[in-house]
């Protein structure tokens, strides 16, 4: 029966699934159970307020392209021979897909994701036809207008003369005083930030405050841009020994140099998170 449904690349994928039980064991962690169903619920508006948050130039109008992308990716994937092939995927993470009812559907949509960046005809399928011209599938011309970017070291990693225009000023000033150029950049990021539900009002006394805004320069535009000093807390922060340091900045390039060395054809992709 399946010979006549099926094509046999797609019987070769389902084939994944046999001698695969799915994970049936009824004296499992009914709080753990809740704790995963409560997570992904809450993701959904979460995600939906960070996006809306975005500061960034047409950063809300590019989230909502991208994700008309995925699903027309997922259409055509569907309707293609390659439409199992997310059980490969999750035979290889061993996540069973009756592990979670959202199981298949996160899969099918994080494949969808990465094949946006590889070879394939969907540009000139009916799916695909209307995003042939779309900058977000146009790396070279991404790359020519790179986004906003933060510097990535943590406020213990950052040099000293970073923090002295900061500690200058609230020598003299209350941690509410800011610099005009700071109030002018800083407090229509908080209100947007506060108007998606990202932020909302506390009632802690300064002492107990976590940390101190400031308005820092941001690459490559050098305007200036929200930055939270932590530095209040950090004596208190313990890491559990099993936390190590990140590797170094040149740790995924040498993988992905040593990967390609073995297999000339390699192609790579980067979704940044």
């Amino acid at each position: 029966i399946l010979s006549l449904v099926f094509s046999k690349e797609q019987q070769k994928d389902l084939a994944v699934l046999e001698q695969w039980k799915p994970p049936r064991d009824f004296r499992a962690d009914v709080r753990a159970d809740f704790n995963t169903f409560y997570d992904r619920e809450k993701s959904r508006p979460f995600k939906a307020a960070f996006h809306a948050a975005d500061l960034s130039p047409g950063g809300s109008e590019r989230w909502q392209e991208a994700q008309t992308l995925i699903k027309q990716m997922m259409q055509f994937n569907r309707s293609s021979d390659d439409s199992f092939k997310h059980y490969h995927t999750l035979r290889f993470l061993d996540v069973h897909p009756d592990k979670h009812r959202r199981v298949t559907r996160d899969a099918l949509e994080a494949r969808a994701t990465a094949c946006l960046f590889f070879p394939s005809s969907f540009l000139s399928s009916r799916f695909g036809a209307s995003h042939k011209d779309s900058l977000l599938l146009n790396q070279r011309e991404r790359a020519l207008n790179p986004a906003p970017r933060r510097p990535h070291a943590s406020d213990a990693k950052k040099p000293k003369n970073f923090w002295d225009g900061f500690d200058t000023h609230f020598k003299t000033h209350a941690v509410d005083d800011y610099p005009t150029e700071w109030d002018i950049a800083v407090r229509p990021i908080i209100a947007r930030l506060y108007k998606a539900g990202v932020i909302g009002p506390t009632f802690l006394p300064e002492r107990e405050t976590p940390g101190k805004a400031m308005a820092v320069p941001t690459e490559p535009s050098g305007q200036r841009d929200l930055y939270i000093d932590f530095r209040l807390i950090q004596p208190e922060i313990t890491f559990p020994k099993h936390v190590n340091h990140p590797p170094p900045k040149t740790w995924l390039m040498d993988e992905i140099h040593t990967f390609a060395k073995k297999r000339p054809g390699a192609r790579f992709s980067a979704l940044r998170l």
